[in-house]
């Protein structure tokens, strides 16, 4: 069995549009950094945890129970500006907000 060796760095953030990972793979015998350039125009998946903000658990639980998807930026919560929504902090929100504010 080979186990490859990995060295990870993260910038956390609480969006997930600004979150990213670096990592570098070292062969397992001689543990020398592998040069990956030839897979520089390959998508790599990396599937994080996501943590999320009582905030956006709680307009995730209140929009759910209303039959909306806040992680479908195709929804009528994002596009109709008809789509009525109490906030967080009792206030309504614009439909840019609604993208910048808990889509993004």
């Amino acid at each position: 069995m080979i186990v490859w060796f990995y060295w990870k760095k993260e910038k956390i953030s609480n969006k997930a549009s600004e979150k990213e990972v670096q990592l570098e793979i070292y062969e397992p015998y001689n543990k020398t950094k592998l040069n990956l350039s030839f897979c520089q125009d390959t998508s790599i998946n990396i599937y994080v945890k996501a943590q999320l903000s009582e905030e956006t658990k709680y307009s995730y639980e209140k929009l759910k129970s209303l039959g909306h998807n806040i992680f479908d930026i195709n929804d009528l919560f994002y596009q109709d500006i008809c789509t009525e929504y109490t906030s967080y902090g009792d206030t309504d929100i614009t439909l840019s907000d609604r993208i910048n504010d808990i889509y993004i």
